[in-house]
């Protein structure tokens, strides 16, 4: 059950995480190794191992997909009841201790999936390569059939392996990402807070980013220092920016659209309150000297804030300048950011 993943760890840095990774890759290994394997039976052989790796894949999808099901409501209840696979630690009255989080103790748990699953591609490529070569040595002729029959039986094994660990590696990604997504978008609902802050209120044009901004990244942060390989570190991280990146153009189109919108409207009502002798200020509060408009200042600031949040991408070791990573921030990029600006991303 993945729902009890931490009964499964090894505590050695040479194993894999889940008892069950460990079973597979030791069985592989024994399938083929020179004590057990018989080259008379060498197709016997090759579908056992099939078999083994089609039941291990068929046993982690149904694990994950069951979390998946469960989603939010397994989450919830692990919070609320505080009941872990691990002993809690104490923590001091008032104060909530974070490695007691039930969301984050399944976080933990994906990532060893993860981690499993890239450490047994990683493994079939070399060490269970060299053991198929062994094993198949003895079928070899002087035209290479053998040799031929071999490498084909080790690449359906190695077929299988990527595509256990592509399928599964997205459930997990959708999984750990959906978590740090949503942490991520709770403080995208402060963009909407901008209107309120200039809108009629004379405060003069801004200078700085708000202060939300620097905690938009603040969950993928967290992901950063977890136990994930390099690479899927990279992958997943690049996966969650993307998202949150289109969520924020979301935001700031939906924003600058009604922020126009009031002020045609404001331009409308002042044209009749001057056609009837009255008057009505479209820019800043009354008595304000301010030439700049309310539409002007919340527009700035939000252009401000994008571009820290670019500086915040950065620091993540993404590259918003590239093509290849900075795609979806230089179309947020493109809505938020002044005629004289809009060529090129500055983030100084």
């Amino acid at each position: 059950c993945l729902y009890c993943l931490s009964c499964f760890c090894f505590t050695s840095g040479n194993r894999f995480n889940l008892s069950a990774s460990d079973d597979l890759y030791q069985s592989l290994r024994r399938c083929f190794s020179n004590d057990i394997f018989l080259p008379s039976l060498a197709n016997k052989f090759c579908r056992l191992g099939y078999q083994l790796l089609s039941r291990y894949g068929s046993w982690l999808h149904s694990g994950l997909q069951s979390r998946k099901d469960a989603g939010l409501h397994a989450t919830s209840t692990a919070a609320d009841s505080g009941s872990l696979t691990t002993t809690p630690q104490k923590t001091k009255p008032g104060k909530v201790d974070a490695g007691s989080d039930g969301n984050r103790w399944l976080k933990v748990d994906l990532i060893r999936v993860l981690n499993d699953l890239d450490k047994l591609s990683a493994k079939v490529d070399t060490e269970l390569k060299e053991d198929f070569g062994r094993a198949f040595s003895d079928l070899c002729n002087n035209k290479g059939d053998g040799e031929s029959v071999g490498d084909k039986a080790f690449r359906v094994l190695q077929e299988g392996v990527d595509a256990v660990r592509s399928q599964e590696s997205e459930v997990v990604k959708e999984l750990l990402a959906g978590d740090v997504i949503g942490k991520c978008a709770d403080f995208l609902k402060h963009v909407r807070g901008i209107t309120a802050t200039y809108r009629m209120t004379n405060r003069p044009l801004p200078s700085r980013p708000s202060h939300y901004v620097s905690s938009i990244l603040k969950p993928l942060g967290e992901l950063q220092v977890a136990s994930l390989s390099p690479t899927l570190r990279a992958e997943l991280t690049q996966w969650i920016v993307e998202r949150i990146t289109e969520k924020y153009d979301e935001t700031a189109t939906e924003l600058l659209k009604t922020v126009q919108q009031t002020e045609s409207s404001l331009k409308r009502l002042k044209q009749r309150q001057t056609q009837s002798g009255g008057s009505l200020g479209s820019g800043s509060a009354p008595g304000s000297a301010d030439a700049h408009s309310d539409a002007d200042k919340i527009c700035m600031q939000l252009f401000l804030d994008v571009q820290e949040f670019g500086r915040q991408l950065s620091k993540l070791g993404i590259d918003v300048r590239q093509e290849e990573h900075g795609t979806k921030y230089r179309k947020l990029w493109s809505t938020v950011a002044p005629p004289d600006k809009q060529d090129e991303v500055d983030l100084t």
